[in-house]
């Protein structure tokens, strides 16, 4: 009997592995995530450094995406992912030391490094693994590990700043970077055998598939959208829920909250995509992206900001499953981590784009207005998703 969803080659292991790998991998940054904003304004970073520690990490993961990816290709997936885990764990060890605000853009730089070898692979080698009925179901598994990480982490990042100060909540990152390191090295697997891969649509031929595809285009597009809200909330929102009064443990909850929404839509929304539609699941999430951005534009309470973060979660959630999903319905196994490198640099672009414009605007002009911007965007996303995307046939 195989197992709903993979290769019929024992590939059920390696998801399991690929999952383990993602979550303690995720652990030490949801740590590290929420503490470096309010760590770096400690320091006296203002909005537009803080906005600028985010930009340095989203330089360095556009310009890696791409290669890196390509490298997965030539050289297999698991030499980058152990890669991406051998830089988290030097740039957990440099937070630890870490005196002034240069050196966290710099530290945080090297993170963009990380990530950029990590995401294309892990990508990749997911859809890799999985039987085309159920790539959104296995992409979800996938994050959903990847969120529940980052839900720990930021729900113990509170309490541990709380107990230890800032600087020594890092070692705790450093910790579960050096154990994602060693599983990474003893439990993921590569399969040895990849099923012909076949296309969702029966229509398709191959001159519609590929890199330029359309399908693959707007997903990059989604991917940038969806990148600068989440940047921007993972870079400012600690510190305007600060501004607001809320204490740090509160603050910790509430990134929690955040990830706890997006694994709920990790666990569903690319299963059902596999069922309906990939364009019924995009569509309806830009726009609750919009209304969440807005939401949390106009909080001013903690309660209010619980609420905004949810909306905003269980779009985000719901996104990044399926746009991968989507990715792989048009894109051959031979260019899939071009194909994943291509969806992070579009990625990267936005994680670019959220700190340095919200920065500004906080700085400038008002700390709400980086998710007025978050939410204008993410409407403008939706109209070009509806109009352009195209159902399955």
């Amino acid at each position: 009997m195989v197992r709903r969803g993979l290769h019929p080659d024992g590939n059920g292991r390696i998801l399991i592995a690929i999952c383990l790998f993602v979550f303690m991998f995720s652990l030490g940054s949801g740590i590290a995530s929420p503490i470096i904003p309010l760590y770096s304004s400690s320091l006296g970073a203002s909005y537009i450094q803080i906005g600028i520690i985010g930009t340095a990490y989203g330089l360095v993961y556009a310009i890696s995406a791409v290669p890196l990816g390509r490298l997965s290709d030539k050289l297999g997936r698991k030499v980058i992912m152990l890669l991406g885990a051998a830089l988290c764990t030097f740039a957990a060890a440099s937070y630890s030391i870490a005196t002034n605000v240069n050196q966290i853009m710099l530290i945080r730089a090297i993170e963009g490094l990380a990530w950029a070898a990590f995401w294309p692979s892990i990508e990749a080698l997911t859809t890799d693994v999985s039987q085309v009925s159920a790539v959104g179901r296995t992409m979800g598994l996938s994050t959903a590990s990847y969120g529940a990480g980052f839900a720990l982490g930021s729900l113990l990042a509170g309490t541990l700043a709380s107990l230890f100060g800032y600087r020594y909540t890092f070692l705790f990152y450093l910790a579960s970077a050096i154990l994602a390191t060693v599983l990474g090295l003893t439990i993921i697997r590569e399969p040895k055998k990849v099923v012909p891969y076949q296309l969702n649509s029966s229509k398709t031929t191959s001159k519609s598939i590929g890199l330029k595809h359309r399908a693959n285009i707007l997903a990059d597009l989604i991917s940038m959208v969806y990148s600068t809200v989440l940047m921007t909330i993972l870079t400012l929102l600690p510190v305007y829920a600060e501004s607001l009064g809320i204490e740090v443990f509160s603050i910790g909850v509430l990134m929690m909250m955040l990830w706890v929404a997006r694994i709920t839509s990790f666990l569903n929304a690319g299963r059902i995509s596999d069922k309906m539609d990939r364009k019924l699941v995009l569509t309806p999430s830009l726009a609750g992206l919009a209304i969440g951005s807005y939401l949390l534009a106009i909080s001013v309470t903690w309660w209010n900001l619980v609420l905004a973060v949810i909306v905003i979660g269980l779009s985000l959630g719901a996104l990044f499953p399926v746009s991968i999903a989507l990715i792989s319905d048009y894109v051959p196994l031979s260019q899939r981590g071009v194909a994943m490198g291509m969806f992070e640099t579009a990625s990267a672009l936005g994680q670019t784009i959220g700190p340095a414009v919200g920065g500004v605007l906080a700085e400038r002009f008002n700390p709400s207005y980086p998710y007025l911007f978050c939410a204008m965007a993410s409407m403008v996303c939706t109209f070009v998703v509806g109009i352009f995307l195209k159902k399955r046939t």
